[in-house]
């Protein structure tokens, strides 16, 4: 039997890039499904991610692409 012997940063950076991807997939879906309904672009998932990427790095960013912000 092989044992996995990497270090606890490598999952930890996985784990982390996965999220993120996922999470990305889900936003530009929920955006999709906005635009196609035309309902604001403005989620709920999304504003939360805009105000923890605010906190911890002080940037203001609009993660919706068309949106005018």
């Amino acid at each position: 039997m092989t044992e996995n012997k990497q270090p606890k940063w490598v999952k930890w950076v996985m784990r982390g890039l996965i999220t993120i991807i996922v999470s990305a997939g889900l936003l530009g879906g929920c955006s999709y499904i906005n635009r196609k309904l035309g309902v604001s672009d403005d989620n709920v998932l999304e504003e939360m991610a805009e105000r923890f990427i605010q906190s911890e790095t002080g940037l203001d960013i609009d993660l919706s692409h068309e949106s005018p912000e």
